[in-house]
């Protein structure tokens, strides 16, 4: 499986695969301002902005699932998101997330960031999926991460931590959310 680097030619394709979106993190696109968030101005920063990267992969021609990277400017840290799957995918999806996690994690590392930050909705997945997803990223990395839950965050309250704050979004959802990081374990820095 060969994933991409995506640039601003990949434009229509990211915006594509973004509207075939019903919901985002298990909420209905529209309790949650959408289409004002994810607009093309924010696919074009992602797109061509140098602390910004999305890597994407493509079957037939069809951008199939796709995930960025923020690179952080103060600390050798990224956060992860924007993780997008075709949903006629379905579950295999999720699972093609893990492999592009774990693809992130190592574009990451070659810039020698060493850490990664996730903000996902918690419910929309069950915890026998999510036990999946990150064996399946622990396999593809070959344990060279490490995974833990940072902190909980009740729906429609904000996080206390500035810098969670800022991965969040600056704002609350109306779902619980969680916050994970990823870390290069020890041995291997």
């Amino acid at each position: 499986m060969e994933f991409i680097n995506l640039d601003i030619s990949h434009l229509d394709d990211v915006i594509e695969l973004q509207n075939k979106q019903d919901n985002y993190m298990g909420v209905p696109k529209k309790d949650i301002d959408y289409e004002n968030y994810f607009n093309k101005e924010y696919w074009e920063l992602w797109l061509t902005d140098p602390n910004h990267q999305m890597t994407g992969y493509f079957k037939d021609g069809v951008l199939k699932v796709m995930m960025g990277i923020y690179y952080w400017k103060l600390f050798p840290y990224t956060t992860l998101g924007n993780h997008f799957a075709d949903p006629t995918l379905g579950f295999k999806g999720m699972m093609l997330n893990a492999d592009i996690m774990a693809h992130c994690c190592e574009e990451a590392l070659k810039r020698g960031h060493v850490k990664s930050y996730i903000f996902n909705g918690r419910a929309h997945v069950d915890q026998k999926r999510r036990k999946r997803y990150f064996g399946r990223f622990e396999k593809r990395t070959n344990g060279k991460w490490t995974h833990k839950t940072e902190e909980i965050i009740p729906a429609f309250q904000m996080t206390k931590w500035k810098g969670f704050k800022m991965i969040a979004g600056m704002r609350a959802w109306p779902m619980e959310t969680v916050i994970r990081s990823l870390t290069l374990n020890d041995e291997v820095q």
